[in-house]
């Protein structure tokens, strides 16, 4: 099992080719059964702090737009962080 966490991880094995050694069902490649995928824990240093993601949104601010004493509906606050941002190249 470890080797094949590894293996995962490192992204030389998908989950169906797991599967597959294990003589398995195989995932659904819509489900992500033939994907691959990388730790992401290790970046350079100098690298650091370059790859910007979307944060994840609270009920908060998933809450649809009420409306207001007088019947108009308020539109939710966009802060800063909230916009998409570009990447940088």
């Amino acid at each position: 099992m470890q080797g094949y966490a590894t293996g995962i991880s490192n992204g030389f094995l998908s989950p169906n080719d797991i599967h597959r050694l294990e003589n398995m069902d195989l995932i659904p490649a819509e489900k992500g059964g033939d994907d691959y995928y990388l730790n992401g824990g290790y970046v350079k240093l100098q690298d650091a702090g370059k790859q910007v993601t979307q944060p994840v949104s609270t009920p908060a601010q998933e809450k649809k737009a009420e409306p207001d004493k007088e019947g108009e509906e308020q539109q939710p606050e966009e802060k800063p962080e909230n916009r998409k941002r570009g990447r940088n190249k």
